[in-house]
């Protein structure tokens, strides 16, 4: 049985993989300092070491015997990151170079990257589009790539890189769970069931009505996505790989309004506040490229869907995991 560490596996993307990996049949340790993870989210049969990714003595322990780790720890919050760009770079990259160089007996590594590595895009965005971050958070993800790809030949490892765009959905025993929440579908939802206006952020942009347009896949098929990139590492010799998850489909913010609204039958009153330091006005993946080389496929491409997942796991956790 293949035994794979998942870093940051309580938080919402890695506790959706760790459940993947154990249908899977894999044996999982999860390492996380829980400071916005849930041990709630892990199950029983899951070894949960409560720890940081830069206690050296710990990661040594824990890497021993894994066939592959995958990396989802880290600050994720954009506008957070341009006000504080030094948590950024010490928790983002600093912690996990240290990471990477203890646990070096790893030889397959997925790193949870980011659309927000591309910047400002122009036109389709592939793989091979110009990485120019606009923000801290994207800089320092950008980092961690370039670091794996250096180190694939350094010390001929298997890297791949799966560049996120915007994460969403839920089922109804796991789901998102931030504090503070600054993702927009969870804080729409979230505003519907309690009644209250929503504030979306930006109405001056070049976009199909002033908001900005984000391609929104689900993270049931983001852990598809991540145990398809794991097949590929232990079956072959691939070095360095990025990939685009998302499903091509750009939907606007007042899209998602409107979308929400219909799912809870219910009108949402919004606030149209100011832009927020570090938003790019589109991000929309040109997917192609992982569903050639690693058969991927979502199964959720209709935003309607991708909030109704959302919002069961809502309704039946109103305060979160601690519901």
């Amino acid at each position: 049985m293949k035994e794979i560490l998942v870093v940051g596996g309580a938080g919402y993307i890695g506790s959706f993989v760790v459940r993947a990996l154990l249908d899977a049949g894999y044996k999982i340790t999860v390492l996380d300092n829980l400071s916005s993870g849930h041990k709630e989210a892990i199950p029983s049969k899951v070894t949960l070491i409560e720890a940081d990714l830069a206690d050296e003595k710990v990661v040594r322990d824990v890497a021993k015997g894994k066939d592959a780790a995958m990396l989802f720890s880290g600050l994720i919050n954009v506008g957070e990151s341009v006000k504080e760009p030094w948590r950024y770079w010490k928790e983002n990259v600093v912690k996990m170079i240290l990471f990477l160089e203890v646990a070096s007996e790893i030889k397959n590594i997925i790193f949870s990257s980011s659309a927000a590595t591309y910047g400002v895009p122009q036109g389709e965005l592939f793989e091979t589009h110009e990485l120019k971050p606009v923000n801290p958070y994207g800089e320092t993800k950008l980092a961690i790539e370039k670091y794996l790809e250096h180190l694939t030949i350094a010390k001929s490892i298997n890297a791949v890189a799966l560049r996120y765009f915007n994460a969403a959905g839920g089922r109804a025993d796991l789901g998102e769970d931030h504090k503070p929440e600054t993702h927009l579908i969870p804080n729409v939802i979230k505003a519907g069931l309690e009644g209250r206006p929503v504030t979306i952020f930006g109405s001056d942009y070049e976009t199909k009505d002033g908001t900005c347009v984000r391609d929104y896949i689900h993270v049931e098929d983001l852990a598809d996505a991540h145990l398809r990139a794991l097949t590929a590492c232990l079956s072959a010799k691939i070095g360095f790989r990025p990939y685009n998850v998302g499903t091509g489909k750009g939907v606007s913010n007042l899209e998602v309004l409107k979308a929400t609204e219909d799912v809870l039958n219910r009108k949402i009153e919004c606030i149209m506040g100011e832009r927020r330091a570090g938003d790019p006005p589109v991000l929309v993946a040109n997917p192609n490229l992982i569903k050639k080389e690693l058969s991927w496929e979502p199964k959720f491409t209709n935003i309607k869907d991708i909030i109704s997942s959302a919002a069961l796991w809502h309704k039946n956790h109103p305060n979160g995991y601690l519901a």
